[in-house]
């Protein structure tokens, strides 16, 4: 790893303090699949929101991390809102921030960036964008194209409760979407409410349907 950001990224980009460029690859991977800013980051860093920018930008084009947009029918929103990054190698995370647990938490965010790292891909050879939806609660990733839009909820669990539903569903209410996905653990089943249909799918499954 240190190999890759000191010599190969540090370099083909001119990276002046290339242990800020570790340091932000590192909260990254540490916090994947959350929402970050610019500010904060810049803060906790000690740089420029610019070098954050040009960071950020810098790891992107090397594959290690993605990027989810606000989901909005306003691009100036979608632009002026903070992003959502995810680690695109799951086993490189965990050595990067040397860890080997593996509590229901831990595995609840490796499975999402398993799936948004997954859907990016997806929807790049579809023509397709990835965003998410916050909004008294958040959708982890909404997977749309000009004419259709599928709103993704991951939920690591054997046990999904009614409230597991409810952002989803405020979402697709909110933008007249008749049906969404739930990623599971293990169940396979289908909810309905007021007319609006979700599918409850396991990871494996739901992996192997968008391949």
């Amino acid at each position: 790893m240190g190999k890759a950001l000191y010599r190969d990224i540090a370099e083909l980009y001119k990276v002046r303090i290339p242990s800020k460029l570790e340091e932000l690859f590192v909260n990254i991977a540490a916090s994947t699949s959350e929402i970050f800013s610019y500010s904060s980051l810049s803060r906790n860093l000690g740089i420029s929101i610019e070098a954050v920018i040009n960071y950020i930008t810098y790891l992107e084009a090397s594959y290690l991390i993605g990027e989810l947009r606000l989901y909005s029918k306003t691009a100036e929103k979608s632009l002026r809102s903070n992003r959502k990054y995810f680690i695109i190698d799951c086993g490189l995370r965990n050595a990067v921030i040397r860890t080997t647990s593996h509590t229901d938490e831990n595995h609840g965010l490796l499975v999402e960036s398993v799936v948004q790292k997954h859907l990016s891909v997806y929807a790049n050879a579809m023509g397709m964008s990835l965003s998410y939806f916050r909004e008294k609660g958040e959708v982890d990733i909404i997977l749309h194209s000009r004419n259709m839009v599928i709103p993704v909820e991951v939920k690591y669990q054997s046990s999904i409760s009614r409230s597991d539903y409810k952002v989803l569903l405020t979402f697709m209410e909110k933008f007249h979407v008749g049906k969404g996905i739930l990623v599971t653990r293990d169940l396979l089943d289908v909810y309905t409410a007021d007319g609006n249909e979700i599918q409850l799918i396991p990871v494996w499954l739901f992996l192997l349907m968008f391949s």
